[in-house]
């Protein structure tokens, strides 16, 4: 995924943003800023490091964020109650934004047909986390993608789901984009909230992506959707693994028993 972030940035002629430095390049103090209308007054929303990221993005070919999901998604997801049932009686396990970054997600598991169809995502969502605070180490504005066993899951409203809505832009694609850490940054900058922020409905759809030929794109998103496939390969051959260790052990202590 790195290097289909990297092929991306590169072929795009933007190699240079994959070099941020973000904390070597000093705090945003002391700036002013004209033009102000009433989509934002928060400092935080005209950041200069970040403004300068977004200008250097649109200084390639490119469109918004909000055109390539107009007819996709581009939008938190459903509020539902939460019903517990167990895994052998057609539970699905819920995704939040915790379990959303771990290799092997646990969590709850929930009834579906108590639920909303929302809870579930179309292959190739680009799950971003939506809810959170700035600390550091915190998933807020990270993101991830739906597809091949993922798709099994429910997930919370707390994730902005970005589906696009344009061919040349497929979510693979726009994964290795959103999944990079000029755009992290970016997302970060636009938040809005007290505690607990969000990610500013408005602002968020005028991120420009970059716009590359066809080849170049289906590369990119051939790259992502093999390194998945591999997750899942490798996910399915550990569970065999386990298995077989389980199988071996009862085996032994049954012929130690005897």
């Amino acid at each position: 995924m790195t290097e289909a972030t990297r092929d991306l940035f590169e072929t795009a002629g933007l190699g240079d943003l994959l070099d941020l430095r973000w904390h070597e390049q000093g705090r945003d103090l002391g700036f002013a800023q004209r033009g102000l209308n009433a989509t934002t007054l928060r400092a935080l929303n005209f950041q200069p490091r970040a403004r300068k990221i977004l200008r250097r993005l649109g200084e390639v070919e490119h469109v918004t964020l909000g055109e390539v999901c107009a007819r996709g998604t581009l939008g938190s997801g459903v509020r539902f109650k939460r019903v517990d049932a167990d895994p052998d009686h057609g539970a699905v396990r819920l995704i939040g934004q915790r379990q959303a970054f771990w290799q092997r997600p646990e969590g709850r598991w929930i009834t579906p047909h108590q639920a909303p169809a929302g809870i579930f995502a179309s292959d190739e969502t680009v799950m971003i986390a939506a809810q959170g605070t700035l600390g550091e180490n915190e998933v807020f504005c990270r993101s991830f993608l739906v597809t091949g066993s993922w798709l099994d899951h429910a997930y919370s409203q707390h994730f902005l789901r970005a589906v696009s809505g344009d061919s040349r832009f497929p979510g693979a694609y726009l994964f290795a984009f959103l999944r990079s850490e000029p755009l992290f940054r970016v997302l970060r900058s636009m938040s809005v909230g007290g505690k607990q922020q969000d990610i500013h409905e408005e602002l968020r759809t005028t991120i420009p992506v970059p716009v590359l030929g066809e080849a170049d794109v289906e590369r990119i998103a051939k790259t992502v959707r093999e390194a998945y496939r591999r997750r899942d390969e490798a996910d399915r051959r550990e569970d065999q693994a386990l298995a077989k260790l389980e199988e071996a052990v009862v085996r032994h202590a049954g012929v130690s028993a005897g």
